[in-house]
């Protein structure tokens, strides 16, 4: 299934001001899932791009202390943080306009998932509601490594086959008219700002 689970979501970048507010917000969320204020702030501050820079392929950086342990909800996690700025395209989608990618990486170590709600779903669960908090432009969805970004490429597509390559997602009232059609193997949830849809087994 993959050495790592991802929370991810993306919103658009418009300026420099508007960037800064989505570290801001990403720096808020991370405080609250355990990492240590000095850590995050030493790494956003390092962290800067505007619509000036170049527009061929993407900006990232990954939180550089990699597979950080912390405990939420009585449960241990070793955890990631990445921020990726789209500039030109992501699959074969040429970009209109930067869309930033905000991502944690959670390491399943040794556990073997499955898509019921064990407790480390219920922790991922949570984190991906923490993400639905703040930012809900596009969706909020927890993924594998094979289905990372896909269901954002989907969402581009205007729902094509990639929109739900997803194992549970939180997706914004506009967006509810490309998810009408629930495939079998899913079901539907409610949730604050949105709509739940998770993977059955």
């Amino acid at each position: 299934m993959g050495e790592y689970k991802y929370i991810q979501t993306y919103t658009r970048y418009s300026n420099t001001e508007n960037f800064q507010q989505i570290l801001g917000n990403f720096r808020h969320l991370l405080l609250k899932i355990g990492l240590s204020l000095d850590e995050i702030d030493n790494w956003l501050s390092n962290i800067t791009w505007s619509l000036d820079d170049s527009r061929i392929g993407s900006v990232e950086s990954i939180l550089p202390k990699q597979n950080k342990l912390l405990e939420l909800d009585h449960s241990k996690l070793n955890v990631r943080a990445s921020i990726i700025i789209w500039t030109d395209n992501i699959g074969s989608y040429l970009l209109e306009e930067p869309w930033v990618e905000l991502l944690v990486m959670v390491k399943l170590k040794d556990q073997s998932y499955t898509n019921d709600f064990s407790n480390l779903e219920k922790v991922l669960v949570k984190i991906m509601s923490l993400f639905n908090e703040t930012f809900q432009e596009t969706g909020v969805y927890i993924t594998n490594e094979m289905q990372d970004g896909e269901a954002f490429i989907g969402l581009l597509g205007n729902g094509d086959e990639k929109l739900w390559a997803f194992d549970c997602a939180i997706i914004p009232l506009h967006y509810y008219p490309l998810y009408e059609n629930v495939p079998k193997d899913f079901r539907s949830y409610t949730v604050p700002h949105g709509k739940g849809y998770v993977r059955k087994n």
